[in-house]
């Protein structure tokens, strides 16, 4: 949403559109703020771009070919130490990047994947 203020911004302005959309001027200003200034996030967010970091730079050095398993074990040997549904997380959350045959793993709960349209049921 905030990229498609940023697209129409100059046409009506932020308040303009934040009442047609369902987003709060203020939101729209906090997600921008927190953009320029990655340090202010919470820690969280921050641990949370270290392990996509982590998962993704080990992803490529073995040259796409590690599934969620030896992503989560080449952590593990590199010191970062992460639950291997976590590791699963951050490759389903990004799935463009990463095929479907790596997210090939049984999941805790009864979630159906549909790769073909994305979504998580």
């Amino acid at each position: 949403m905030v990229d498609f203020i940023d697209d129409h911004e100059k046409n009506y302005g932020i308040e303009l559109i934040c009442r047609v959309l369902p987003i709060a001027p203020s939101t729209y200003h906090r997600e921008k703020y927190l953009a320029n200034s990655p340090e202010k996030r919470s820690l969280r967010s921050q641990h949370d771009d270290f392990y996509i970091s982590e998962i993704r730079r080990i992803w490529q050095d073995s040259k796409c070919s590690y599934g969620v398993r030896k992503v989560w074990q080449q952590m593990k040997t590199d010191g970062t130490y992460l639950a291997r549904c976590t590791v699963e997380y951050f490759l389903i959350k990004s799935p463009s990047e990463y095929p479907p045959r790596c997210l090939n793993v049984r999941l805790k709960s009864r979630v159906r994947l549909d790769w073909r349209n994305m979504r998580i049921y």
